[in-house]
């Protein structure tokens, strides 16, 4: 919420009309969070997990591929949270 009324301010505009606008666009997105993916809690582990949808690239990637990936993103994280200061 803090962030929407950074926004409002920003943008000169009264809260009520971005968040009415906000709604809207989110209403109007075809893309359900169950389509997007979602996170579940795996009872039998104890913690979350993330369920993408069947056709989601990452059923289509090697264990290798997905580790790249992984340790792509954690590097980027990784350089942003240093050079962020």
């Amino acid at each position: 919420m803090r962030k929407i009324k950074i926004r409002a301010a920003g943008e000169g505009r009264k809260l009520k009309d971005l968040v009415a606008e906000l709604l809207t666009l989110g209403l109007a997105s075809d893309t359900s969070p169950r389509q997007a993916g979602y996170f579940k809690m795996d009872r039998e582990i104890g913690i979350s997990v993330f369920v993408s949808p069947p056709d989601a690239p990452v059923h289509r990637m090697s264990i290798e591929e997905f580790l790249r990936l992984e340790q792509e993103s954690l590097i980027t994280d990784h350089r942003s949270l240093c050079t962020s200061s």
